[in-house]
């Protein structure tokens, strides 16, 4: 599963733009992520190998992120279970999930019952260059 999440805005030293601290976390993807970041000379990427379910044992990061986004084929239920003690309240999750969602969004409600859930179809411009078939934004407010 990529994980990116991110908390605590800050100003980039050459910008004036807010730029949040960036993580990402995934084994097998942290040297595309360090290459990424090098030659796009963000400096706010933390690249952090491992699982985000292992994530959560950490107490330094229960409730420390603002969003958490995902792309991935787990049920929003896992992604769910792995993630909340992450995010802060008040939080959201955003997951690119694909195919019939009724099933996982009313499980995801059934055992989240405070979450706001909201599912958004896939508008991009050029989106005909990305395949989106059967692809939806699930944002959910914690």
């Amino acid at each position: 599963m990529d994980v990116l999440s991110f908390s605590n805005e800050q100003r980039h030293k050459d910008s004036h733009r807010h730029i949040c601290p960036f993580y990402y976390i995934d084994e097998p993807e942290i040297g595309i992520t360090k290459i990424f970041a090098k030659h796009t000379e963000l400096d706010n990427i933390n690249c952090m190998p491992g699982r985000t379910e292992e994530l959560c044992k950490d107490n330094n990061y229960i409730k420390h992120f603002d969003i958490i986004v995902s792309r991935s084929v787990a049920k929003t239920i896992k992604l769910l279970d792995w993630t909340f003690p992450l995010v802060k309240d008040n939080g959201k999750f955003i997951f690119l999930k694909g195919g019939d969602l009724e099933g996982e969004i009313n499980a995801a409600k059934k055992k989240y019952k405070k979450i706001i859930l909201e599912v958004k179809d896939i508008n991009i411009l050029g989106a005909d260059l990305i395949n989106t078939t059967n692809k939806k934004i699930v944002i959910i407010h914690k």
